[in-house]
């Protein structure tokens, strides 16, 4: 790897919502992509169509050249295709905000782009505002990684495999977790005879706060006021069971955070 240059060319290892977006956000900041790789050589030759690259489906058929290699696909996937990838001296990193960088450990060259966003294929994203953290043990990866970063992103940081983790569990519970809520609430008015569409107002002036004020400062509803006669009429016209325990353990979670002392 010729240290101080910056990246010239990358290859995409996956072809998943991830990979999707990064391979186009490369492409888009005039990097070229020489290589899309998938399990599958449809969805490989796809991506590699959008971005003027080439798919194969077999890691022995990568190219061994290229400045960076960047591996997305599932966490749990990610120290297997490693390890069956060429050598190589370029850097090689992955994209998981919950795999330790150890995973590409055995390059010479390697760290962590955590694309810190949730990606669905036919999202269209601005990936200049997708937060991107890295890590590297190497003074001159950090330094090439970072500069390469820079030009997909305007967000881009350093963060230890242990903070994160801390961000990936923040982002399970806040989105992954949040958006299973609204899910089960679509499915509660749906068998109530309601458009869940009502909810889409609520839900966007409630998701705007979060940008602006402290989550438990907007808190608002019955929990939060102690309200337990709203409390128990609501329980009472719950009768899915696993809804009525979420409700239950979510609001003695809200009343015990704002009956704190200083709260």
């Amino acid at each position: 790897m010729n240290v101080g240059k910056s990246i010239k060319n990358a290859v995409i290892v996956g072809s998943g919502n991830v990979a999707t977006h990064l391979a186009k956000a490369v492409a888009q900041a005039d990097i070229a992509v020489k290589q899309v790789w998938s399990r599958d050589i449809t969805n490989a030759c796809k991506l590699a169509a959008d971005v003027k690259s080439a798919g194969i489906d077999n890691l022995s058929d990568m190219c061994t050249d290229a400045d960076i290699y960047i591996i997305s696909v599932p966490d749990n996937a990610i120290r297997s295709v490693a390890e069956r990838m060429p050598l190589t001296n370029g850097m090689v990193v992955h994209t998981s905000g919950g795999t330790p960088i150890d995973a590409v450990a055995r390059f010479d060259h390697h760290g962590v782009m955590y694309t810190f966003q949730t990606f669905s294929k036919n999202d269209v994203v601005d990936f200049g505002q997708v937060p991107l953290l890295l890590e590297c043990h190497d003074t001159d990866d950090s330094n090439r990684l970072a500069e390469f970063a820079s030009r997909l992103s305007g967000t881009v940081c350093f963060a230890s495999s242990a903070q994160r983790l801390s961000l990936h569990i923040a982002a399970v519970v806040s989105s992954n977790f949040g958006n299973h809520l609204v899910g089960l609430a679509y499915e509660f008015l749906r068998q109530n005879g309601l458009d869940s569409k009502l909810l889409h107002p609520l839900l966007r002036q409630t998701t705007e706060k979060y940008c602006t004020m402290s989550p438990f400062e907007a808190q608002t509803g019955p929990a939060v006021r102690n309200d337990t006669q709203t409390i128990k009429r609501h329980l009472n016209n719950i009768s899915d069971s696993e809804l009525a325990d979420i409700y239950r353990t979510l609001t003695d979670s809200i009343i015990r955070h704002h009956t704190k002392p200083n709260n």
